[in-house]
């Protein structure tokens, strides 16, 4: 579904209008981000997708999650901030360590 996501947001008249000003990057790595930015330990996180809109020296950014936090833990009502990295589903720990 990311990938239709992906291909229905480079069709929008916004993107198609502002081309030259706007960056999509898919699964970007916002935890390694985060880190290297504030130098705190935090979990490698990947968001969906990053976009970003430069124009005259001023960049807005937005993250967008399309499947929602659901599709990431075992069972979200139950994760907190002492047991997340534990409650990854299997498929959201490749790439992490």
């Amino acid at each position: 579904m990311e990938k239709k996501l992906y291909a229905l947001l480079l069709d929008t008249k916004f993107v198609k209008e502002h081309r030259d000003y706007v960056k999509i990057i898919p699964q970007f790595d916002i935890g390694k981000y985060i880190s290297a930015e504030y130098k705190v330990y935090i979990p490698k996180y990947r968001a969906d997708f990053l976009l970003t809109y430069a124009q005259g020296g001023k960049e807005a950014t937005l993250i967008l999650e399309y499947d929602g936090l659901e599709f990431h833990f075992k069972d979200p009502r139950e994760v907190n901030s002492l047991n997340f990295s534990q409650s990854y589903l299997d498929y959201e720990n490749r790439g992490r360590s």
